[in-house]
Order: structure tokens, then C-alpha cells, then sequence
């Protein structure tokens, strides 16, 4: 996510890319851009990762509502739908 200031690690082969981008190489707004819309950090600690009283597709329901305000309730349960079993999750 370009978060760590610069130097701490290198990329010694490969890439990291999001979308087919190139996020090594990607502008510090460029970036932030991707930040605001195509990537977040999901947080480990299993205490505050996801909330166990709702659903994940809840929880990535109110992720849409919240960041994509032109989707419509059908688009965003068709997106919940797409991506809960792309990351081994049930929706329901």
C-alpha cells in the first residue's frame, strides 16, 4: 500500500500490482488514489478485523455504501456476491 517510508525494504524481483498496476512504481498520489478506491488493509487482529455479530457480506455491504455512494443496493449485493467467494467468505 506504499505506507512504510521510503527505504525501509526494497524489491529485490517480481512486482506488486493491483489491477495489472504497478504499485512499486506508482506517484505518491497516484497512490493515494488507489488508496481511496481500489485497495484497504484488512487488519489481522481477530478481535477488530470483523465484526462476528454480522455477516461479512454485511460488513462489506456498509464498505460500499459508505465509499461507492453511486451504486445502487442491487449493484452493491451483486458486488458482495462477486467478491465474498473470491476471498473464501460466505455473504449471507
Amino acid at each position: 500500500m506504499g505506507l512504510l517510508p521510503p527505504g525501509i525494504l526494497s524489491i529485490s524481483a517480481g512486482s506488486i500490482r493491483v489491477e495489472g498496476e504497478d504499485v512499486a512504481t506508482a506517484s505518491q498520489r497516484r497512490l493515494r488514489e488507489m488508496r481511496a478506491t481500489r485497495m484497504a488493509m484488512v487488519f489481522q487482529e481477530p478481535m477488530t478485523a470483523l465484526n462476528p455479530v454480522h455477516t461479512v457480506g454485511k460488513q462489506v455491504d456498509e464498505v460500499l455504501r459508505l465509499h461507492r455512494k453511486n451504486m445502487s443496493a442491487s449493484e452493491r449485493r451483486a458486488k458482495v456476491l462477486d467478491i465474498c467467494p473470491a476471498a473464501s467468505a460466505n455473504a449471507s
